[in-house]
């Protein structure tokens, strides 16, 4: 408790030297997975908890409302995977048919649903029958975008697309398999490796490639251009691995969020890949530099050993002012210090080189 209230970072705030049993850079590793790098972004003391000391969070049994929102998605998300995997396999009639009728979604939707209720996912008989009918209004809702996205030249080329494609049982060395890692480059570091799994990928009649992954939560602005301050990594890792893995150069090259419910509106929110093509080679803004700096302060603080706990703030809340404190709702918070908000501005402001760096890239945000 003394150390705690130190007015300094000690290890009881999550600064530990980990040189020798864990890195970033350790080739043991798993490539990262853009959740982690997120985590870190938004809490360091999280991610160590999580990810280094591999501690599980315990999900509260009598959370019937949440988990319903939650199932909710995972079966839109399961049901448009299954719509379009279907045509897939054959690839007629053409896509711009297939989309144009409803019955495929709505029976890809039914099995889910069918599937959920089975499971006991969706509650009671009342509850069941209302999500079932928002779940089939959303989908027919996103259909019928989709069917202007179709006309607009826009056909799926693959659904669930695992990156990086390395099959360890390809007969390939060590070398070879390194080799077909998605890497991305990073300020003042070596390039780390990711991976990920894309909803689904789209290919333009001219030849560019969208990565697209579906929201089923509120719509935000400008979610899409988090990754300057490290909340919103995803899209650029996509777009990367579009480059590196399926030969779609950055410059023709775009990856979006698509809000698929009411609740989101069904907006898009993207980010063209032309701005991450290359580092730029002065001062001057890029996206690519950006994203650098930003791996940079998540990467180099894992390497250090800077596990602080970090009271961050989501967007202000629609027609408020108010911002959600991620702290009071966190899975962590039991065994977490008291007071984070108290605590860290205090100690930041006497031991600011510790936090410098993780705070300037916090309070960026992306340009108007």
């Amino acid at each position: 408790r003394n150390a705690r209230n130190e007015g300094r970072f000690t290890a009881y705030d999550g600064i530990v030297d980990l040189r020798g049993r864990w890195s970033p850079y350790a080739e043991k590793l798993p490539p990262f997975h853009f959740n982690a790098l997120e985590r870190y972004a938004r809490c360091p003391y999280q991610f160590f908890l999580s990810k280094v000391l591999g501690i599980r969070a315990v999900e509260e049994p009598d959370a019937g409302a949440e988990l319903s929102a939650r199932d909710r998605g995972t079966i839109m998300h399961g049901a448009l995977e299954d719509w379009v995997k279907r045509w897939l396999e054959t690839k007629t009639p053409a896509w711009s048919e297939y989309v144009a009728d409803p019955d495929p979604l709505a029976d890809a939707a039914g099995k889910r649903i069918e599937l959920a209720e089975e499971q006991g996912q969706l509650g009671g008989p009342d509850v069941a029958e209302a999500l079932r009918a928002q779940i089939l209004d959303d989908l027919e809702q996103t259909r019928r975008r989709e069917q202007v996205h179709a006309a607009n030249g826009w056909t799926p080329i693959h659904a669930e697309w695992e990156f990086p494609q390395v099959d360890e049982d390809d007969g390939t060395n060590d070398a070879e398999r390194e080799s077909k890692q998605v890497k991305l480059e990073i300020e003042d570091g070596e390039p780390i490796r990711v991976n990920g799994r894309v909803d689904r990928i789209d290919q333009h009649e001219d030849g560019r490639l969208i990565a697209i992954d579906y929201k089923a939560g509120k719509f935000r602005e400008d979610v899409a251009r988090q990754f300057i301050s490290g909340r919103a990594l995803q899209l650029p890792i996509y777009l990367h691995a579009l480059d590196q893995q399926l030969d779609g150069s950055l410059a023709d090259s775009s990856a979006e969020l698509f809000y698929i419910t009411e609740r989101g509106g069904f907006e898009r929110d993207s980010i063209e890949g032309a701005g991450f093509d290359a580092l730029a080679t002065s001062d001057t803004p890029s996206d690519a530099r950006d994203l650098a700096h930003a791996l940079g302060v998540i990467v180099n603080g894992m390497d250090s050993g800077r596990f602080f706990p970090y009271p961050f703030r989501e967007q202000p809340k629609p027609r408020t002012n108010s911002h959600d404190l991620v702290c009071t709702h966190c899975d962590y918070q039991a065994i977490c210090t008291a007071d984070i908000p108290g605590r860290y501005n205090k100690k930041a402001k006497t031991d600011h080189e510790t936090v410098a760096d993780f705070q300037q890239m916090h309070d960026l945000k992306p340009p108007e």
